[in-house]
Order: structure tokens, then C-alpha cells, then sequence
């Protein structure tokens, strides 16, 4: 699971993300929007007279993970990017291949 955290005045916003793509939005302790994204998506809502924007997007380049973006009234006011990078992916998967290989000869 992916946990973003901002914190905007005395506003707080948190972004839950899971494994099985269901992200849930939630202000101040209270749950304002969920939805089920593999991609990424975008979740709207307002607050305390303003509007807020959350974006989530999948990443596959460098970084293997997901961007999260929080607007107010339209302005970015906070980005975060969680992940792993690239090369750390290919290693992981490369020593699992071997081990399996050299315990079960198979692969």
C-alpha cells in the first residue's frame, strides 16, 4: 500500500493507494472519495469552500511506482512520487530468477 501525505493550512490530505488499485482519498480523518484505478485516475472534491483535485498516475520509466499530485483551486500545491527505481526492479527480479533456478533447477 501507498500512503501520500499533505498538509495544506490546517488542512490534512491523505491518498491510501493499494495493491489491488483502490485508492481512497481522505481530508482531515474523513474519507471524501474512492475509486479503483490501475493507471491512475482523478479524484475531485471540495472542502472548506475550496476545490481540490487529487491525480494519480502509474509510472513505468525510471521509476516503477505511482505520482501523486494535490491541486487547490486549480494550483499545484503539493507532488510525491513513490516507487522503486528501474534498476533496482531488474536486480530483484534477476537474483529471484536465480534462486529458483539454483533450488528447484527449474527456469
Amino acid at each position: 500500500m501507498t500512503t501520500a501525505d499533505f498538509i495544506i493550512e490546517d488542512t490534512n490530505v491523505t491518498v491510501y493507494n493499494t495493491n489491488l488499485g483502490k485508492e481512497i482519498v481522505v481530508v482531515n480523518g474523513k474519507s471524501v472519495s474512492e475509486k479503483y484505478s490501475i493507471f491512475g485516475t482523478r479524484h475531485e472534491f471540495t472542502f472548506e469552500n475550496d476545490t481540490y483535485e487529487v491525480l494519480t498516475s502509474f509510472l513505468f520509466w525510471n521509476v516503477i511506482g505511482i505520482k501523486i499530485q494535490l491541486r487547490k483551486n486549480g494550483k499545484l500545491v503539493g507532488e510525491k512520487t513513490e516507487g522503486q527505481s528501474m534498476i533496482a526492479m531488474v536486480v530483484g527480479i534477476f537474483i529471484i530468477v536465480l534462486i529458483i533456478h539454483f533450488l528447484f533447477g527449474i527456469i
